[in-house]
């Protein structure tokens, strides 16, 4: 089987439950660009990393507190 077939079906037998992540815009020039300093690639990668992962965390928050409403109103 190639790499293909068996990708599609690792994806086809996962759950179905599926995560929308929204694209988040930064308007920030990353202090990365011609610098030599390792230092502030590392901080401006973490700083990406958390603003993504906010919005992700946020957005699951979110729905999973609008099923548990569902869910509640049902009982």
């Amino acid at each position: 089987m190639n790499f293909e077939g068996e990708r599609d079906r690792k994806e086809s037998s996962a759950s179905s439950e599926r995560v929308t992540v929204q694209e988040l815009e930064v308007n920030a020039s990353l202090p990365t660009l011609g610098s030599d300093n390792p230092e502030l690639g590392t901080e401006a990668l973490t700083w990406v990393v958390r603003e993504v992962l906010e919005v992700v965390f946020e957005e699951r928050i979110k729905e999973i507190s609008e099923m548990l409403q569902v869910w509640l109103a049902k009982m």
